[in-house]
């Protein structure tokens, strides 16, 4: 019992610090989009760097207290700080590739659909999507309705229900590419694709 509260503390602590990452649309307001790259490009080198550091056995206190934590230990052994490296690379290339509004978006729905997702799932989800188990029709809800809030903060309403479904679709497939990366680039490229073409 002490075990499985443990583990849950820890998955509510990723969560939490998934989520945190949208105050990087805010960041970018106020110090502006190329700014903002500069600075998670330099945050990504940091942390491969440490993920390198971590692996060969160097000690460095934060940063090892940090990842015995928070990542799995499968992930741990393999590659540590890979979820923080594709976390980050998953706000990059949005502010890289679309437009401003819409990078927020994606930069949005990956943080809050994602985390949502999974803090109701593991704690209030019975319901599993059929197509992948792992994953609850509760959990999925709850990415639908935080990520849509989120989005519609940035774009329009319909824009906002399109980039909600679509985050919430792409977050519930049971896809072997990280959906920090899967997320924002196929939210970005679908709404891209709509206001490119004026159906929305």
């Amino acid at each position: 019992m002490n075990r499985v509260s443990r583990l849950e503390r820890l998955e509510t602590g990723r969560q939490l610090f998934h989520a945190s990452g949208a105050i990087v649309p805010l960041i970018a307001c106020v110090i502006g989009v190329t700014a903002t790259l500069l600075l998670l490009s330099f945050l990504f080198a940091v942390i491969l760097s440490l993920s390198v550091t971590y692996r060969r056995g160097v000690h460095i206190p934060f940063f090892h207290l940090f990842i015995d934590r928070f990542e799995r230990a499968d992930v741990r052994e393999k590659f540590p700080g890979k979820g923080a490296v594709y976390y980050v690379i998953g706000m990059i290339l949005p502010l890289l590739f679309f437009e401003e509004s819409i990078a927020f978006t994606c930069i949005l729905i990956t943080c809050l659909g994602d985390a949502g997702s999974t803090l109701v799932g593991k704690n209030f989800g019975t319901h599993r999507i059929p197509y992948n188990t792992r994953k609850t029709i509760e959990g999925s809800f709850a990415c639908l309705v935080l990520s849509i809030s989120a989005a519609a903060t940035q774009v329009p309403p319909e824009l906002a229900m399109v980039a909600g479904t679509t985050g919430t679709l792409v977050e519930s497939l049971p896809l072997r590419v990280d959906d920090n990366l899967t997320i924002p680039l196929i939210v970005g490229t679908t709404l891209s694709a709509l206001t490119g073409l004026g159906l929305v």
